[in-house]
């Protein structure tokens, strides 16, 4: 990036900006949007509450259910082990399949796009977020069509989909991808994430109503996203005591719910998960996968003869 698009890029940044503080300055906060939340979802195997971290979690292309990465690993370490022994038995390998409904895991992006569209056409909101998902990345064997899916973003947020709300509420606020900004738009679809129970969205909304001069209104968002595990709130949070927006007790009661909420998404095959993901290198031998979860396993030669 040049000078001149660094300039047009903090210049466009700052209008941004400054529309958003014009727009909720002095505004009310819907008194709906600070209700108690709708729990948190369950990993439907193990039972314990999803992490937020979107690489800690596995969407699940057949049945849409979304599982913890542990849980997902384990089901793939499982299969690997299994196939090992019937390789030097010299039996017929067992398929992969989803951790939850036991559907054979797609081999292509065919196959995979397949199962999406069939849960497209019943409606299902976690799906057409899934395909948009496909359309932006170029995912699936489909190629990049931003307008596809922004059209499907739009659908699948109608239809209830906290995480499709969240972005394409960032989209209009922003202008993002073609679409113009719509600070009245975009703050719909954000509040619409929040009350579905999207901490991510919580935060966001505390930004702008803080850049809005809605200190007080920002703080009553950050505390409730706190209150789902959302770190970055708690950050803000910190900095509403320092500037006395919030008092001690206030803070503390948040620093607790955070805590709290993490305790409920913790669990021992969760950490074990984590760190080995974090402990995963490159690993230019293991290039064939695409998904980090099998490149400790494809170490093993007698893996690699399953997938030659």
């Amino acid at each position: 990036m040049d000078i001149a698009d660094a300039t047009t890029a903090i210049v466009g940044a700052l209008l941004v900006t400054l529309l958003i503080a014009k727009f909720v300055f002095g505004r009310r906060a819907d008194p709906s949007l600070f209700v108690d939340q709708p729990p948190r979802p369950e990993c439907p195997v193990c039972m314990v509450t999803l992490p937020l971290e979107v690489p800690l979690t596995t969407d699940m292309q057949c049945c849409g259910k979304s599982v913890c990465g542990s849980c997902a690993h384990e089901t793939f370490r499982s299969f690997c082990e299994v196939n090992v022994g019937k390789l030097e038995k010299k039996q017929p390998f067992l398929d992969l399949t989803c951790p939850f409904c036991r559907t054979d895991a797609p081999y292509t992006d065919e196959d995979a796009l397949k199962l999406v569209e069939e849960r497209v056409a019943k409606g299902d909101a976690n799906a057409i977020y899934h395909l948009a998902g496909c359309y932006s990345q170029g995912q699936c064997g489909v190629e990049v069509d931003m307008g596809m899916a922004i059209e499907l973003l739009h659908r699948a947020a109608d239809k209830g989909n906290t995480h499709a709300a969240l972005s394409i509420g960032g989209m209009h606020c922003l202008g993002l991808h073609g679409l113009a900004v719509n600070m009245k738009r975009g703050l719909y679809y954000l509040e619409l994430s929040a009350k579905g129970g999207d901490p991510f969205a919580r935060y966001d909304l505390g930004c702008i109503e803080y850049a809005g001069g809605n200190k007080d209104i920002a703080a009553r968002h950050w505390r409730m996203a706190a209150a789902a595990g959302h770190k970055e709130s708690v950050d803000e949070l910190i900095k509403c005591f320092r500037e006395g927006i919030i008092d001690k007790t206030s803070l503390e009661k948040s620093l607790r719910a955070k805590q709290k909420a993490c305790d409920e998404m913790w669990s021992e095959e969760r950490e074990r998960y984590g760190k080995w993901i974090e402990s995963l290198g490159d690993c230019p031998d293991a290039s064939t996968f695409k998904d980090a979860r099998m490149r400790d396993i494809f170490r093993d030669e007698k893996m690699r003869a399953i997938f030659s």
